[in-house]
């Protein structure tokens, strides 16, 4: 009796299952690694697209001109209306110069500190600005004034000379909140990011000049100083007034700035 030969099917059919299996598992494992790869070099690409849909943002800048040396920061408020805004501080130390009345001449010496909250709208849709704003004024101005010429005056039966009165030493200063109007050049909400050029060219209100006058460097003798300082007190309320008077353009501080900026 011939045996016939015993066939292996299941394992054929279990070898082919696994190699099938296997083919199946690397080449998910490819498709994954593929899908990865595209995705980071893809990144960098969908980045920059979203970065250039975005408004442009925040712009810093510098300045140089009539308020001193300033930093800004312009920040875009609205599209629909072409409005920006600005805030700023600036700074200038000893700026120094002359001024006379009927009777004294006088060195000043000016501090100029401001801080800036601006307005900037663009009606053209360009970089030209209508502005308006208000400021913090901490401008002050110091002064030292010799009497421009020489009397001799009696008090308390003695005889003495202008001279030994002294020097006028005073400040003037201004109300701290000063309006601003202006026109200028600033980067619009449009503007693309980078370097710009800006201006402003306005005036300040700052309002009427307050001055304190007194003597100073006195040279009589005893509490003599203190006496005659009492005795010519009306007098240097009157030159106060003259100096007001002289000063009272300074009202109006021109205000003249050019400036570079960064858009971010």
């Amino acid at each position: 009796m011939t045996m016939a030969r015993k066939q292996r099917p299941f394992r054929t059919f279990r070898s082919v299952t696994l190699q099938e299996g296997h083919v199946y598992t690397v080449s998910r494992t490819l498709l994954s690694s593929g899908l990865r790869l595209l995705v980071l070099a893809t990144l960098p690409a969908l980045a920059f697209a979203v970065r250039a849909a975005e408004p442009p943002g925040v712009a810093w800048g510098a300045n140089l001109g009539s308020t001193g040396v300033g930093l800004y920061a312009t920040l875009p408020l609205s599209h629909e209306y072409r409005l920006s805004g600005r805030l700023g501080v600036n700074y200038l130390d000893r700026y120094t110069f002359t001024k006379s009345t009927a009777y004294v001449n006088y060195d000043f010496k000016a501090s100029l500190r401001t801080v800036d909250a601006l307005l900037d709208w663009h009606p053209a849709h360009n970089g030209f600005t209508l502005t308006a704003g208000v400021m913090y004024n901490d401008n002050a101005v110091d002064g030292v004034g010799n009497l421009n010429r020489v009397a001799i005056f009696s008090f308390e039966n003695r005889t003495f000379s202008t001279t030994q009165l002294g020097r006028l030493v005073g400040r003037i200063d201004f109300p701290t909140v000063a309006p601003y109007l202006g026109i200028g050049w600033n980067p619009t909400q449009e503007t693309d990011r980078g370097w710009h050029f800006s201006s402003d060219l306005g005036v300040m209100y700052q309002g009427a000049p307050r001055t304190t006058l007194g003597l100073g460097d006195c040279t009589l003798p005893g509490n003599r100083c203190s006496l005659v300082a009492a005795f010519v007190a009306p007098t240097i309320a009157a030159e106060a007034r003259r100096l007001d008077a002289e000063l009272k353009n300074y009202r109006y501080f021109p205000v003249v700035r050019i400036g570079l900026n960064y858009r971010f």
